[in-house]
């Protein structure tokens, strides 16, 4: 199975949190998610909700770190995730 997602943060969020059960379940799996540009959305001129937090390498940084602070009470949850 191969699943493609937008690069920007609040997408990989949405995308690694509602396949959380295929990504860390049992059975059939999902291994891995790929960050695809073409699928941020369209910007336009006076718009910042199009732009990434973190860009390249700190992507991957920055949404752990977010996933690990949204789970903070549940950390056995993120683990997966992350």
């Amino acid at each position: 199975t191969q699943v493609l997602c937008s690069p920007l943060t609040r997408a990989v969020q949405t995308c690694l949190i509602g396949l959380a059960p295929l990504l860390a379940g049992e059975g059939p799996r999902v291994r891995v998610v790929t960050l695809d540009p073409n699928l941020r959305e369209k910007r336009n001129a006076m718009g910042k909700d199009s732009s990434g937090k973190w860009v390249g390498g700190k992507l991957q940084a920055g949404v752990r770190t977010t996933l690990r602070a949204l789970y903070d009470d549940a950390p056995e949850r993120a683990a997966p995730l992350c």
